[in-house]
């Protein structure tokens, strides 16, 4: 199967999954759902299909199933983010109330609206614009930004609540950490110590990954008040950050030197161990959660 066969398969089974996502929160508890939340939910659905089909090319990192050719561990990391995302959806689907929604959209803008700038300003020419996929991430990313400013735009935000303590505080320490070296990553991508930057040699893989960490980061801000939200965040978290404790193991057992600009193949330890760390923490806050 060439690459457009393997494009129309990935298509028929984003809709599949899609219609799947709209249908479970339909099922969902009743509460009057609007016409605006029916078509959040839709716009929720698209990235956690997205995330959890296009995931399993991203990790075998398959040349075709991206938009521009990445490095192994920028590759799993990119799978990590998919599933992470993937979960996260299916948890706000069976949530459907209108604030869970909003957290699903903003979490979405977070992690496309800064990483579509860079790429216009910066990256345009790393694209080959002949292949289907390069159209297809495109047309994909600009629908779902223009889904998620719009769902952002129409969904009321929730009146300011006390937050919940216990999950107020594991959530600020997620948000701070991942939003510092998300933005540290997004404003200098290439940067003098590798500890911080692992993968410096290419500045848009680097975003990429800043994305997800800015993702993280965003959703720990919004949900502290919120205990369905803050789960949320909590599961994302955890997910992710056992994807990319896979990531970097899977990574030294794969690679070679020299692959896609690796001049050494080791571990990636601070993605490792932050991330591991924060997933440890996002762990400890469900598990209370659920004791509570």
């Amino acid at each position: 199967m060439g690459e457009f066969g393997w494009q129309l398969l990935g298509m028929a089974l984003l809709i599949g999954t899609l219609l799947g996502g709209y249908a479970l929160w339909r099922r969902g508890p009743g509460h009057g759902a609007s016409l605006t939340e029916r078509r959040v939910a839709l716009i929720v659905s698209a990235p956690g299909a997205g995330g959890f089909w296009g995931a399993l090319a991203w990790w075998a990192n398959y040349p075709g199933a991206f938009s521009w050719p990445l490095p192994g561990l920028g590759a799993r990391m990119l799978a990590a983010a998919g599933w992470s995302f993937a979960l996260a959806c299916l948890l706000i689907l069976r949530r459907p109330f209108a604030a869970h929604l909003r957290l699903g959209a903003a979490i979405l803008w977070v992690y496309l609206a800064p990483l579509t700038l860079a790429i216009l300003a910066l990256h345009l020419d790393r694209f080959d614009f002949g292949r289907p996929v390069t159209g297809a991430f495109f047309a994909i990313v600009v629908a779902l930004l223009i889904g998620a400013t719009w769902a952002l735009w129409r969904l009321p935000a929730e009146a300011p609540l006390p937050p919940d303590r216990a999950a107020a505080l594991p959530l600020m320490l997620i948000a701070g950490v991942a939003g510092g070296w998300a933005l540290l990553l997004f404003l200098w991508p290439a940067g003098p110590v590798p500890a911080i930057w692992p993968g410096r040699g290419d500045a848009l893989t680097t975003r990429l990954v800043a994305s997800m960490f800015l993702s993280v980061a965003g959703g720990g801000a919004q949900a502290p008040s919120g205990r369905p939200r803050a789960g949320t965040v909590h599961a994302m978290t955890l997910a992710y950050g056992i994807g990319v404790v896979a990531a970097g193991f899977a990574h030294v057992m794969t690679a070679q030197p020299g692959e896609r600009g690796y001049k050494e193949v080791s571990l990636p330890l601070s993605y490792m161990l932050v991330w591991g760390g924060l997933g440890l923490i996002a762990l400890i806050a469900l598990t209370r959660r659920r004791d509570a």
